[in-house]
Formats: C-alpha cells, structure tokens, sequence
C-alpha cells in the first residue's frame, strides 16, 4: 500500500533528534534550545558548540549536521534550522521548523558543478486557523494542497513518531554481508519466547531489532514461517539492490542485459539504509503486526483489503492491533489459498519486501513499475519486478531503476 514520503536519505540519521529536540521546543519553546540534546546518546559526536549552534558528526566522517536556533529580533519567533553537509562540505538538506509548521529543502549537484535545489516542500498554518502543503520538484509541477488539521498533525515533525535507522550501515559492511552465502539478515526465534506465548499475543523478536506479534495463524507455520518469508525477502531484496548488475534476456539463454544506469547508486545506499533498521541500536524495534481486522478501500466497483501495509510518519495503522511506526501490518484474512488470498513463500516474500520500501520513504507514482517514464516510476513496484519478478518486466523494471532518478525516495 501507498505510504506518504517522509524520511531523506541525507537526513535520516537526525530523525530521532529531531523530534527530541522539537518535543523539548514545544514544551518550553523560550528556553529550549538546539544544544538541549544528547548527541551521544544518538551516536553523535560534538564537533563544535557554540551558544546558538552546534555541529555534530558520526564516526564515518560522512556527514556533518548543524543545529542552529534563531530567534527573530522583530517578531520574537523562534526557529530551528538543521542543515545536513556532505564530507566535501556541499549543502545537501536544510529543513526549518517554527510554530506555524516547517519547510525542508534539498540540494544536489548539476552536470557543471554548480549546486541545485532539486525538491522544496512546506507545510504552514496560517493566521486564520487554514493549513497548507506546497511540494515541488525541480523536474516536476508544483503540487499544492490544503489539509485539515489531522492532516496538518500527520506532516507535522513534532506529532509523530518516526524512528528510522542513526545511520545506514557503511558500504564495506554492506558489500560483506552481501558477497558471501550466509543470510544478509539472519531471522531466529527463541524456543522460550515461544514456549512462555505460543499465541503470539505479545513482541516475538525474530531477527536483530525486529518483533512480530499476532502471528500464530501465519501461513504455513505461524511465526516461524513468518521469520522465514522475511529472511528470503531481506536476503534476495537486499542482495539484488546491493548488487544487480546484468538482468538475463527471456528466451536467450547465456545473453545479458547491462542495467547499471547512473542511479543504481541509489538503491545500493537503499539497501544500506533498509539494513538500518536491523539494527540493535535503533531506540525503537520494527514490528511486524498480523491484523485480524484492516481497513478496506474502494477500488472500482468493490471494497478491498490491502494483503500488507506499511506504517511510516505519515501512514498510520490501518488494523484493529494499534501499532507506531516502523512497523509493517498483514491482513489475515488475505492469508490462505483462497481467491485474492497469498499463502506460499515466493508470494509473501516479495509483499514484505515491498512494504519495507515504503519505510525508505518511498510512495506510489502509479500502478505500473516498468513504465519508462521518469515522472511517473512506481518505485516500489519497480523494485517488486526488478527483484522477485522475471522476463520482460524484470528487463525493463531494472533498466528504469538504473536510469531514472526516484524521484520521492529519500
């Protein structure tokens, strides 16, 4: 299912300081101040502080954050500006957060060298109570939208709870874990664990940082097999964005397709990103909820129950078992062999995959994942077909992920 792009891969290691720093702001917004956070404890280091900024780094030297607070002389109004550096000193993202919402902005590089805003998106309250997002590409129409106030809370930074990966894990880890045959993320389920809830009412954990629950009558062996299905799909997911390079010709044994286009560069961070979240040290686990009950929509003529959804900053739970993001939800009544239902592994895995492409901030274009047209690739199911699909549309899915920006990834 479609979830709403939030995180940026520039900026996703501040998120959970972000929203400390925010919740402290709106607390106490005239003594709170950028430097009132932990740095350490998000696995920072303080580079340089100052009375209204500090500077903090990681220990790959990768990146360099700057978290300003200014305070308008004028009007009184407080600010909190972050701006995300590369290691080569190049502005990569700035977002600004006040009362009346935020606005972030997004840099690149063009072909001259010259530095490009590439995307700017706003959401903003005005005097008379009305809110507004505005959002544009530099390849794309601006999009404008007013938004109720439950719409204003969901894009609104600090009312949500989105905990992404501190950092992706580094390109050295990521190429040994994806050049040798042991699993990319291994899945185990504690025999105790299952033994004290063999009904899965409560957290399982079934991998590094991952928990399900809800999840007894899971096809083909209720938790167990669920731990299994997400060990395949992270495993030729991950392998495939981290590595595909050739896509084998339909028909034409032994003849290759070269599909490294200039983007395939970032799936391959993608994939370092979605390892992320395995890791141990995030503050919040990602869960895995099978939902006796989810929401239906109207597609066509008739109500349908989407077979998973993924929970992010801006998509809440859909099921009757509440959830907070990260988290992925698995409609049961379309488990099975029945008609529209899924049962076997080939089938699940690929779902789960795709529900956590979502996590990485991307959104739904359009139906239709091999679709040559750079404005609208449906990320999410071009990864499906390049990954777990096969002939023409695996072809052409990769060949688009290769050549065409994403568009709304983070």
């Amino acid at each position: 299912m479609e979830t709403g792009r939030i995180l940026l891969r520039s900026g996703a290691p501040l998120r959970p300081v972000l929203l400390f720093l925010l919740a402290v702001t709106a607390m106490c917004p005239a003594a709170a101040r950028a430097w009132q956070l932990d740095p350490a404890d998000y696995g920072f280091k303080v580079l340089q502080e100052q009375p209204d900024l500090i500077v903090l780094g990681d220990d790959t030297s990768e990146r360099r954050y700057e978290i300003r607070h200014i305070k308008a002389t004028a009007t009184g109004e407080e600010r909190t500006i972050l701006r995300t550096y590369s290691n080569t000193g190049a502005l990569l993202e700035q977002r600004s957060f006040q009362p009346t919402g935020w606005s972030r902005k997004n840099f690149g590089v063009d072909r001259h060298g010259n530095q490009t805003l590439e995307k700017e998106e706003e959401v903003t309250r005005s005097d008379s109570g009305s809110y507004r997002h505005y959002e544009h590409t530099n390849n794309g129409p601006s999009r404008y939208s007013t938004l109720d106030e439950a719409a204003f809370n969901t894009f609104s930074p600090e009312k949500t709870q989105c905990w992404g990966p501190l950092n992706p894990v580094s390109d050295a880890a990521l190429e040994a874990l994806v050049s040798n045959s042991s699993p990319v993320v291994a899945t185990a389920i504690s025999a105790d664990a299952l033994a004290r809830d063999p009904d899965n009412q409560k957290d399982i954990a079934i991998g590094p940082n991952v928990v399900a629950r809800g999840c007894r009558n899971y096809p083909r062996g209720g938790i167990s097999a669920l731990a299994s299905d997400l060990q395949l799909a992270l495993d030729k997911g991950l392998r495939c964005l981290a590595t595909k390079r050739t896509v084998p010709i339909a028909g034409a044994a032994g003849y290759f397709v070269d599909v490294n286009g200039p983007h395939w560069a970032d799936l391959r961070k993608d994939a370092a990103y979605l390892l992320g979240f395995f890791q141990t040290s995030l503050k919040r686990k990602l869960h895995i909820v099978c939902q006796s009950q989810m929401r239906k929509f109207q597609v066509g003529d008739r109500l349908v129950t989407p077979h998973a959804h993924s929970i992010t900053c801006r998509e809440p739970a859909f099921g009757s078992d509440p959830v907070e993001p990260p988290a992925v939800e698995i409609a049961m009544e379309n488990m099975g062999t029945g008609p529209d239902q899924i049962f076997d592994s080939k089938d699940l895995a690929p779902v789960l995959f795709h529900e956590l492409t979502h996590q990485l901030g991307y959104s739904h274009n359009n139906i239709d994942g091999a679709r040559p047209d750079p404005s609208r690739m449906d990320v999410p199911y071009a990864i499906d077909n390049c990954c777990f699909g096969k002939g023409t549309r695996e072809l052409i899915a990769c060949q688009n992920l290769g050549k065409y920006a994403h568009g709304d990834g983070i």
